[in-house]
């Protein structure tokens, strides 16, 4: 999705007994500000887990 006022959402899995580095094993999701919450519910949902979130401000972290 591009949008104007996009923001970037990354996640990456953590797999036991591995380290991931971004480029190879994470997800970027280009979203709407307002959507960003619903993507991230989704993604945790739908992959339980140990899950890094890269949040790119503190509003983020809070919600």
């Amino acid at each position: 999705m591009e949008h104007k006022d996009a923001h970037l959402l990354y996640i990456l899995k953590r797999h036991p007994g591995r380290t991931i580095v971004f480029s190879s094993g994470g997800n970027v999701i280009t979203c709407a500000m307002e959507h960003k919450d619903a993507y991230l519910l989704y993604i945790l949902k739908r992959h339980p887990g140990r899950t890094i979130v890269f949040c790119n401000s503190i509003g983020s972290v809070r919600r």
